[in-house]
């Protein structure tokens, strides 16, 4: 939405402050990944951010009709989990010394997991 449409609407401009903390949650992960790929020569262009930012709202709303507020408290954990591990980057040092992030890989993944499920249980 263009900034001078919410300059506009005061009722817009209202609910913008209520979710800035979101929308700045938002920038701080992007922020994140470009300065992690500026890290390993990868660079994302804003087409391709946007791109990213579209293919979130397309999919958002979709999957199954959840019921009770336990359900949807439990799918958003889940998909909360699932989102560490393809964001989760191990820094590898290559041979010639250069520093490199690559994705934490599924093996790693898992045992992470177990490893918090057993420390869970006996808390």
């Amino acid at each position: 939405m263009p900034p001078s449409k919410i300059e506009k609407d005061p009722q817009l401009a209202k609910q913008l402050e209520k979710l800035q903390p979101v929308i700045d949650r938002i920038d701080t992960a992007i922020q994140e990944f470009i300065q992690m790929g500026a890290s390993s020569d990868l660079s994302l262009s804003s087409d391709q951010i946007c791109t990213v930012i579209d293919s979130v709202i397309n999919e958002t709303g979709e999957g199954k009709e959840l019921i009770t507020p336990e359900e949807y408290f439990m799918d958003a954990l889940r998909q909360d989990i699932e989102q560490l591990q393809p964001n989760t980057y191990e820094e590898i040092t290559l041979e010639n010394g250069k520093t490199e992030f690559r994705p934490l890989r599924p093996e790693t993944w898992v045992l992470c997991l177990k490893i918090y499920q057993s420390k869970f249980l006996k808390a």
